[in-house]
């Protein structure tokens, strides 16, 4: 009983490691786009802020099959949405809007 016991402890670690490795956790955490000062935080539960020192928005966000998220903002009742997919590679991920490459946030 106690080796079924330990192998179960085993297997429940593994899936917490592979889980950690999920595109939401990549995503998790606070970004920094040098050039322009914006910022993008991205929280659990599919919730974002972004913004630059002047206004901030509220947004969602939702990891897709493929490895990319798809954020979506809104600015107003005043204007439409506004949605984007990105990329991650290590610390750095980038922006595609329409299938065309935007801007380049860092991880913070």
């Amino acid at each position: 009983m106690l080796r079924v016991a330990h192998a179960v402890c085993g297997v429940a670690i593994l899936l917490l490691i592979a889980c950690d490795s999920s595109t939401e956790s990549k995503f998790l955490g606070r970004w920094l786009n040098a050039d322009s000062g914006g910022v993008i935080e991205f929280f659990p539960e599919g919730r974002l802020t972004m913004g630059d020192k002047d206004r901030s928005v509220s947004g969602t966000w939702v990891a897709l099959p493929d490895g990319r998220v798809r954020v979506e903002v809104s600015r107003g009742a005043q204007f439409p949405t506004d949605s984007f997919t990105a990329t991650i590679d290590g610390d750095t991920f980038q922006v595609e809007a329409a299938g065309a490459k935007g801007a380049t946030f860092k991880r913070q």
